[in-house]
């Protein structure tokens, strides 16, 4: 029972988390696609080639300013 009770909190406080990130992240930051291409990248960076966030937070700022001063 008590199993249960803990994942059903784990599923809310997930679904909080994804509202939290969507409305005032998500909405202000991918405003086009090249913001989302390099959102995706930055993600597969993360899980799939496992780099370090420090660098991934880093090359999200480089890559963002870059992305600024081309629009």
């Amino acid at each position: 029972g008590v199993r249960n009770m803990v994942a059903g909190v784990n599923a809310s406080v997930v679904g909080i988390l994804l509202g939290a990130l969507y409305d005032p992240v998500w909405t202000s930051a991918i405003l086009g696609k090249a913001d989302f291409g390099l959102a995706l990248l930055l993600f597969a960076l993360l899980v799939y080639a496992r780099w370090s966030p420090v660098w991934v937070v880093l090359l999200a700022a480089v890559s963002g300013w870059s992305l600024g001063w081309l629009v």
